[in-house]
């Protein structure tokens, strides 16, 4: 029995045992500060390990919410122009005016967004415009496609500028 003991109650047990002056209250009680060290320890590291997922959930939040922030901008450029970024010149364009391929005529001085940033997971988001069908995605934490649970894919589409009434 006193082999299974944890090294930490083993050296206790011996201090007790070597003050012969102690009585089975104050060894009690002494035992009993042990289980409550051991339970706030416990119950410190079950924290930093339930922590860990908060913080890849609030990950996936900040990437939907970024994504949506340039699907918006996006929105407006289109309004304002008629037209979607090309490929070429994907969501810098929404910084920055293009000085290549379709140029915009009504641009802000300030542009739509102040920068464009990479995902949580330091990937930079996906940009596809195929004949003004446009998809803006974030292959998730691990950055491959058709990723689950924490990995799975943030995807926003829009539809053609065309169809879009002002």
């Amino acid at each position: 029995m006193f082999q299974l003991m944890p090294n930490y109650l083993r050296s206790m047990v011996f201090l007790v045992s070597a003050n012969s002056n102690l009585n089975y209250k104050n060894i009690v009680e002494n035992l009993l500060l042990i289980l409550l060290f051991t339970g706030v320890l416990l119950i410190c590291i079950g924290f930093v390990l339930v922590q860990q997922d908060w913080t890849e959930e609030a990950k996936v939040r900040r990437a939907n919410l970024a994504l949506l922030n340039c699907k918006i901008a996006l929105e407006k450029y289109c309004i304002n122009s008629g037209f979607y970024p090309t490929n070429k010149q994907g969501l810098l364009a929404l910084v920055k005016k293009p000085i290549t391929g379709k140029i915009p005529i009504k641009y802000p001085e300030k542009g739509y967004i102040k920068n464009i940033s990479y995902d949580p997971w330091g990937k930079p988001f996906f940009y596809d415009n195929r004949n003004d069908n446009l998809t803006i995605l974030s292959y998730g934490q691990d950055g491959i496609i058709n990723g689950t649970g924490l990995n799975t894919d943030i995807i926003y589409t829009l539809s053609p500028c065309s169809a879009r009434k002002e």
